[in-house]
């Protein structure tokens, strides 16, 4: 038997903002690897992932300064747990 259990978000307007600004966050993350994992990989060198880490976090608040009040998870959890897997070859 497999047990799930639903919880149900019900976050008022500015949590749902903040919520909000974090998908934001996280998705401008996940581009940018996938920008910087498909020019290594169309100039055929190894991808660099503590390359590209360390590129994110220089670049991130001159090119989006919007981004210095979010928590730096978001962006980790999806771009960089993803590019883990190219990462690895899977």
């Amino acid at each position: 038997m497999i047990r799930t259990h639903k919880i149900a978000l019900k976050p008022n307007k500015e949590q749902a903002t903040l919520l909000s600004q974090h998908c934001g966050y996280a998705r401008v993350a996940y581009n940018y690897v996938v920008e910087k994992f498909n020019a290594t990989l169309d100039a055929g060198d190894p991808f660099d992932f503590y390359g590209v880490k360390r590129a994110f976090n220089s670049e991130k608040y001159e090119t989006y300064d919007w981004c210095k009040g979010m928590s730096q998870t978001a962006a980790y959890g999806l771009a960089f747990c993803e590019s883990g897997g190219w990462r690895l070859g899977h």
